[in-house]
């Protein structure tokens, strides 16, 4: 174990517990917020090196006391990964100015809110990374979700800003793009299916035939190598094993920490508003 503290926002079975897990094997300290206790608590016993910090990142003064207690207790992080998310799937006759203003406070709200928090530390130490997982939503705009996409929209655009701010000084920021359907039990719960591989080739075949998706998923690099590697077959693309890898290189510009996984996390359609920690 070393002295280096990654903080994880929105850490759920999937996704977020991935990144506990890589992080801790990486000798890293990891500080892990969501709002789901039991969960947190489980994974702070299983994985050494993993401090459990229940929060919701909606409410931003408790947030910014747990970001002083993480801070207090491990050390100011070197990486932030904003994992959180808030989603509604629904179209505009359906949804409501609410489902939008929160979506936009989980989503975008708390990324500026964290990075205004613990970038100048990193600015300081000369080193740090923050890293935030979005999906095709944070791109495209299709009829069932206008109280989402706008607020992934914002928030990639977000990062971008930070970038380009915040690299000259040494901290890398990086917008993960996640564009596949993550084999975790929300996911399975929502397709009405028990069993994850059929749900979720089903799933992927869905969103393939989908009029407003244009009959296909966006592949981004890691899926078209996948696709490559496969012999141009697509069947089982949806359904990822998350195997993330974290590294610090040197460049010109500085250290900067990269994370890198095969890609996942298109959401289902429905006309339920879903926050979830992924």
């Amino acid at each position: 174990m070393n002295d280096r503290v990654a903080l994880i926002i929105g850490v759920g079975e999937a996704t977020g517990a991935a990144l506990v897990r890589r992080f801790a094997q990486g000798g890293y300290r990891v500080a892990m917020i969501a709002r789901n206790a039991e969960r947190l608590a489980e994974l702070e016993r299983k994985i050494p090196g993993a401090h459990r910090y229940p929060c919701d990142v909606a409410d931003l003064d408790r947030l910014g006391a747990v970001v002083d207690r993480v801070e207090a207790e491990l050390g100011a992080p070197h990486v932030l990964v904003h994992n959180a998310v808030a989603a509604t799937s629904a179209k505009i006759f359906e949804t409501s100015v609410a489902d939008l203003e929160r979506n936009f406070r989980v989503n975008t709200t708390s990324l500026f809110f964290l990075a205004q928090k613990l970038a100048p530390a990193m600015i300081e130490r000369g080193e740090g990374a923050i890293m935030v997982t979005g999906n095709t939503s944070s791109f495209r705009g299709i009829p069932v979700r206008p109280a989402w996409a706008p607020t992934k929209a914002a928030q990639r655009i977000l990062a971008q800003c930070l970038s380009k701010d915040l690299g000259p000084k040494r901290v890398h920021v990086g917008y993960i793009t996640i564009d596949a359907v993550i084999d975790a039990k929300l996911i399975r719960l929502q397709f009405g299916c028990g069993r994850p591989h059929r749900s979720l080739r089903q799933s992927s075949r869905d969103l393939r035939q989908d009029r407003y998706l244009g009959a296909r998923l966006r592949l981004d690099a890691l899926g078209r190598s996948e696709l490559r590697r496969r012999g141009g077959r697509t069947r089982g693309l949806g359904r990822v094993r998350l195997g993330l890898r974290s590294r610090t290189t040197a460049s010109a510009g500085g250290h900067r920490t990269h994370a890198v996984g095969n890609p996942s996390g298109t959401q289902p359609q429905s006309s339920r508003s879903v926050t979830d920690d992924r």
